[in-house]
Formats: structure tokens, C-alpha cells, sequence
């Protein structure tokens, strides 16, 4: 919720697969590793600043925060609910006890990165200008941790750039015009989960919210569509390539139990909030 899906999954899918690596024979991992991505997903979709998708729809249509966060609040109960469940059939394992090296944080750096990111969530709710916030912000990591523009995964952002090629072309059909002006709330509602399976979630928003003043069917539509196939979210992609990483004989099995789990929400979420829409 507070530091985005990607990030989210950045941070704590590594140390998951980590901590792992003394437990051998723990067959909790791949169940572990996909409610890691599907909680990323489902939780950032609270906040505005929680996802690209709502970055761009909070802005788009100038959603009241209040509003926002009531639509949203009960697509989080539901899926608090549902991952509090689904977290039960992970595996259990006895742990031995361990002795860890004493690592001390860097506080200043803390402080610094945590502001950097407090300025970017103020750009969101309008508080302070992109102009200047995201021109220093990319300033400032360049004096202080250039380091970090070396580990971005360039090809993944390409496959996503392409994604939004891909929606330029198909917006600029006619027919798809006509065809998405035509649809009521419900319909869009649908349009956005189906879109998102195959063009990713961001690129859907994209695409659907010049032809509808129906925020609510837009917004729920592209983030529970964040759940399904891999390429519904780029942080499905990015959990998956740091999932292979770890283990790249093993990428079939997981991506049978992340098509399972997220067809079976999808299913789920999709179904209960059809019925929620005006």
C-alpha cells in the first residue's frame, strides 16, 4: 500500500527466497512466493500512489481521496479475508535456531530515501509539483547511488513501453472507439479485467478511461485485472524473473500454482465487485 506493488515485491520476495535457502526441503515456497506477488498486487490497489494504474486514474479523472479510498476499502477487506486464508495452506516448517550477524542501519540513508519517496506520494495528491520533485529526486540518487541506475531492469521496462505502443495503435481504431463509447458501466467494469489479461493493467486504464466518465467500473476493473495471467501486471513479470533467478529449474511448477491461485481470485473478485458496480 505504501511503497508501491513492484517495490514491494523488490523488497521482500528476495529476503523471502533468502531466508529459504536454510530450509532446503521447505515446500512452502512456491505457494509462499505467489501470495507475496498477489498480496503486492491487491494491497497497493488502496492507495492512489499505491500502483501505476491509480497513479494515472487518480489524476485522469481527479477522484476525491475520500471517494477513492472508499471504493477501494472494500476490494482490501476482501482480500485481506482471502490471502489471510490462502496464507493457512502454506507449508509449515520447524526452524532451528540460528545465529545472524549484527547489522547496523544506515539511518541517514533511511531518512534520505524515506523522504525522497514522501516528496513523490506529495506529487500524487497534488501537494507539490512533478516538475521539480521528479527532476531532483532523479538528481539526487544519481550523486548518491548511481549505483542503482546499473541494476534497473531495462528489458522489462522496454516490454512494458511496448505494451503502451501497442495501446496507441489500438486506441487509434475506429471501431474500438465506437465499440468501447458503447458500453455501460458494468461492461466496462469487464472490458478492464479482460483487457488487462492481455495487454497488462496499466496499458487498460489507458485505453478505456477517454471512453467512459465511470471511474468506479475503470478503476476496479484494472486493478483487480492485476490478478490472472503474467503479463496482467508488470509486477507479476517482476516477481516471476526474481522467482527464476532463485530457482530456474523450478519455474513450471510455480507458474502453475500463480495461474491456479490467480485465476481462482480472479474469479472471485471478479464476481463479487461486478455486482458493486453503478
Amino acid at each position: 500500500m505504501f511503497l508501491t506493488n513492484d517495490v514491494a515485491i523488490l523488497t521482500l520476495l528476495p529476503i523471502y527466497l533468502k531466508l529459504l535457502s536454510i530450509l532446503p526441503k521447505f515446500k512452502g515456497r512456491f505457494l509462499g512466493s505467489v501470495l507475496i506477488i498477489v498480496a503486492a498486487n491487491l494491497g497497493s490497489s488502496f492507495f492512489p500512489f499505491g500502483n501505476p494504474q491509480n497513479l494515472f486514474l487518480y489524476d485522469y479523472y481527479h477522484v476525491p481521496l475520500v471517494q477513492f479510498l472508499s471504493w477501494m476499502s472494500l476490494v482490501l477487506l476482501v482480500s485481506v479475508i482471502s490471502l489471510g486464508f490462502l496464507t493457512l495452506l502454506v507449508a509449515k516448517d520447524s526452524l532451528d535456531e540460528i545465529q545472524l550477524k549484527e547489522n547496523q542501519i544506515n539511518r541517514k540513508e533511511s531518512l534520505l530515501l524515506t523522504g525522497l519517496m514522501l516528496l513523490m506520494i506529495f506529487v500524487v495528491l497534488d501537494i507539490l509539483l512533478y516538475q521539480w520533485v521528479i527532476p531532483s529526486v532523479a538528481l539526487i540518487i544519481l550523486l548518491y547511488r548511481r549505483e542503482l541506475y546499473k541494476k534497473v531492469d531495462y528489458g522489462l521496462l522496454v516490454t512494458f513501453v511496448s505494451f503502451f505502443i501497442i495501446v496507441g495503435n489500438i486506441g487509434d481504431a475506429e471501431f474500438i472507439n465506437t465499440f468501447l463509447k458503447t458500453l455501460n458501466g458494468k461492461e466496462i467494469y469487464l472490458a478492464g479485467l479482460g483487457l488487462s489479461q492481455v495487454i497488462s493493467n496499466v496499458p487498460a486504464a489507458f485505453l478505456i478511461a477517454p471512453f467512459t466518465s465511470n471511474q468506479q467500473a475503470v478503476i476496479l476493473g484494472v486493478n483487480i485485472g492485476g490478478l490472472g495471467t503474467l503479463i496482467s501486471s508488470l509486477a507479476n513479470l517482476i516477481g516471476y524473473n526474481l522467482f527464476r533467478v532463485y530457482y530456474p529449474r523450478k519455474t513450471k511448477r510455480f507458474l502453475g500454482l500463480f495461474c491456479m491461485v490467480n485465476f481462482s481470485l480472479l474469479l472471485l473478485l471478479g464476481t463479487i465487485f461486478y455486482f458493486v458496480i453503478h
